[in-house]
């Protein structure tokens, strides 16, 4: 079994961009490997900040609490520490993003735009992780599927992917051509919501999320993490340019080896 943890960036509705990120977790062995790299993450935080800290990649960058004792440039190591884990212990980063202006209003009026574009952002990376799953790992092997305890997304999260296993969603261009259709076939069908300060991996997803949005929005740092993230041997420009409404890509990396054997797919 796989476990695909989830977290987003770009959720409100000023923000230009919808970013999720996916972790995939092959075996107990990664996922330990990955928990202790947090946890040495974390015991660079100043002492008197330690106390039921929990990692949230938004705050440390931005928290007025945080500013007077710890310094930004210690902050900043401490987002780039949590970004490259992936890449040390060899997890899966599965990614998509949603540009906020291209897409049509919901057609619920009961459901804002950020919030249609956060589960049209999470289907779709999840079908990147199921891409991932069903490429690289056996034929009987399936995934579960844990994201962030957020009550105001149980349903829309849990019916769009019920939705999407049982009709794949198709792309089109501006032209009405299909350009890529996006299928969930390995997950299982009910997501496990967990808070964040009980799955160090999902912090890490957070990390990334964070990372990615300031990247595709052109931000101060953007590319800095997304190198971070993607690795140094990824050109950015591939993923910078990525003008679709819906974008995303799966990059799986070996342990100890930071990007060196990453075979990342073309973004969407």
């Amino acid at each position: 079994m796989h476990y695909v943890y989830t977290d987003e960036a770009g959720t409100s509705d000023p923000e230009q961009v919808s970013v999720v990120v996916g972790i995939v977790v092959a075996s107990a062995e990664r996922k330990e490997a990955a928990e202790r790299a947090v946890r040495g993450a974390h015991s660079t935080v100043p002492p008197h900040y330690r106390d039921n800290f929990v990692f949230h990649a938004s705050s440390i960058r931005n928290d007025k609490k945080y500013r007077e004792q710890w310094s930004r440039d210690d902050r900043t190591q401490l987002l780039h520490t949590m970004m490259v884990i992936p890449s040390v212990v060899g997890l899966t980063i599965a990614w998509a993003a949603v540009r906020r202006s291209t897409l049509a209003p919901s057609p619920n009026p009961m459901v804002s735009k950020a919030h249609q574009h956060h589960v049209m952002a999470f289907l779709a990376c999840i079908a990147e992780a199921d891409r991932y799953v069903r490429t690289s790992a056996g034929l009987d092997q399936r995934a579960t599927i844990i994201a962030e305890n957020a009550p105001k997304m149980y349903a829309l999260l849990s019916n769009g992917l019920k939705a999407m296993i049982a009709k794949p969603l198709v792309l089109k261009n501006n032209s009405g051509v299909e350009v890529v259709e996006l299928k969930i076939e390995r997950m299982e069908d009910k997501i496990t919501f967990e808070p964040k300060h009980a799955s160090p991996i999902m912090q890490i997803a957070d990390a990334c999320a964070f990372g990615l949005r300031r990247f595709f929005e052109g931000q101060s740092e953007g590319d800095e993490f997304a190198t971070s993230i993607l690795s140094p041997m990824i050109d950015l420009a591939t993923y910078r340019n990525a003008i679709g409404s819906i974008f995303g890509g799966a990059l799986p990396f070996e342990p100890m080896t930071f990007g060196t054997k990453a075979a990342p797919c073309s973004p969407r």
